[in-house]
């Protein structure tokens, strides 16, 4: 028995120790003073009977002891699990808290993060468009770079083949010269002889004892020799002409015959080209309006002018020509008119024509059909540039591609 209750005794010590391990909210139920006293009073009690041989009341005394040390075990017990939950409670809800400020710090991190992920995201996309704006600026720079080059490299290339046009047109315009001046020479000497001859062969026909003065070839040798001054009066046109493109640049006007200066450029050019082209040669007239108003021009400019045109339609004629076509025949003409507001030139041929692609580029620099060394492109647009800028006209271009070209030209008067 008492080994009972010393077991008894020391399981109540422990859940005593135990509960208030876990939580010091009061005494136990065993350590009340008021529960002590009883217990301290039922195991003296119970002792007490034992040493009097009395075990049944001692008996009785112990089951008192183990009935009340069970009441306060189940309440020691009770007060330990409510002990326990509060505790539970306490700690779950702490840490509840705990898990809400870290949900808390993990939203704000992931909020943070989605931040840093969209700026990051953005700076890649402005990175992407801006190196995808420089490289195409790099491309376009390097694009616009290889356009001038080229540029430049026609136009080093024109200017070496408008050196070489120009020694080889100042060459071939001082051989055309020379011939000019040895035929104004000849011709003058010829023209003296047959004056002379003429006049003698007058006064012998005055006198009748004379045998030769019924003879009739002496007015046809007067009708030729009047042809030959026309000739010579020609060829000096042409030798002044010369030496007037010859002279240095200027921009002064004067008033002018735009019908003579037609008639030099004209004969210039067929002079120029009157052995390239095959049987039955070139076809070449003028139609030149009388009575034309003269008009304030700069002469050398305005004939260097005419001279380019007409060689532009002499070689278009020359092309057609050397594509063998049959029953072709190249013709050129020049022609005036005074019209209301203007003097309107015309040079008009039965060539080859100009392409319509090429029509939209006419008057553009270093624009040119024909091959490098033949042709610089600057013909047009240094004519336009003449026209417009110096003396105020207009120039027009009319092309049938295959058929022929006519081009009008327009002198405002003052």
């Amino acid at each position: 028995m008492p080994v009972h209750t010393s077991f008894r005794f020391l399981l109540l010590a422990s859940c005593w120790l135990w509960a208030s391990a876990i939580q010091a909210e009061g005494p136990a139920a065993v350590l009340r003073p008021e529960n002590r006293s009883t217990l301290d009073e039922l195991r003296q009690r119970a002792e007490k009977h034992v040493a009097s041989n009395l075990n049944r009341f001692g008996l009785e005394s112990l089951r008192k002891y183990d009935t009340w040390l069970d009441t306060l075990s189940a309440q020691e017990l009770g007060d330990s699990i409510s002990i326990l939950e509060r505790q539970f409670e306490r700690n779950s809800t702490s840490r509840h808290q705990e898990l809400g400020s870290f949900q808390q710090q993990v939203d704000s991190l992931r909020l943070v993060k989605e931040q840093v992920t969209t700026s990051y995201h953005g700076l890649l996309r402005k990175s992407g468009i801006a190196f995808a704006i420089w490289l195409l600026v790099v491309v376009i720079a390097i694009q616009i770079r290889r356009r001038l080059m080229g540029k430049a490299s026609l136009r080093l290339a024109a200017c070496k083949a408008q050196e070489e046009a120009t020694r080889k047109a100042a060459q071939e315009g001082a051989l055309l010269l020379q011939d000019v001046s040895s035929n104004v020479r000849r011709f003058e000497q010829s023209s003296l002889a047959c004056r002379t001859l003429v006049q003698e062969t007058t006064k012998a026909d005055q006198d009748p004892a004379n045998p030769w003065s019924k003879v009739s070839s002496f007015p046809d040798l007067l009708k030729s020799s009047t042809g030959l001054a026309q000739l010579i009066q020609r060829d000096y046109q042409v030798k002044e002409a010369l030496n007037l493109l010859g002279q240095a640049d200027g921009d002064e006007k004067e008033k002018c015959d735009i019908n003579r200066i037609c008639e030099t450029a004209l004969d210039i050019c067929t002079l120029g080209h009157s052995t390239e082209f095959e049987a039955p040669g070139l076809q070449v007239s003028r139609d030149l309006e009388k009575n034309l108003p003269q008009v304030s021009v700069n002469r050398r400019l305005v004939t260097g002018l005419l001279i380019d045109i007409l060689d532009n339609a002499f070689q278009a004629a020359l092309d057609k020509q050397r594509q063998a076509i049959k029953g072709y025949q190249p013709k050129v003409s020049i022609s005036t008119r005074v019209l209301p507001r203007f003097v309107q030139v015309r040079v008009k041929d039965n060539g080859i024509g100009i392409s319509e692609e090429f029509q939209k580029t006419l008057f553009e620099e270093f624009n040119t059909t024909r091959p490098l060394g033949e042709g610089t492109g600057l013909g047009l647009s240094e004519s336009k540039r003449i026209l417009t800028e110096l003396h105020k006209g207009e120039i027009k271009i009319e092309s049938d591609p295959g058929n022929g070209t006519d081009v009008y030209i327009k002198f405002f008067h003052a």
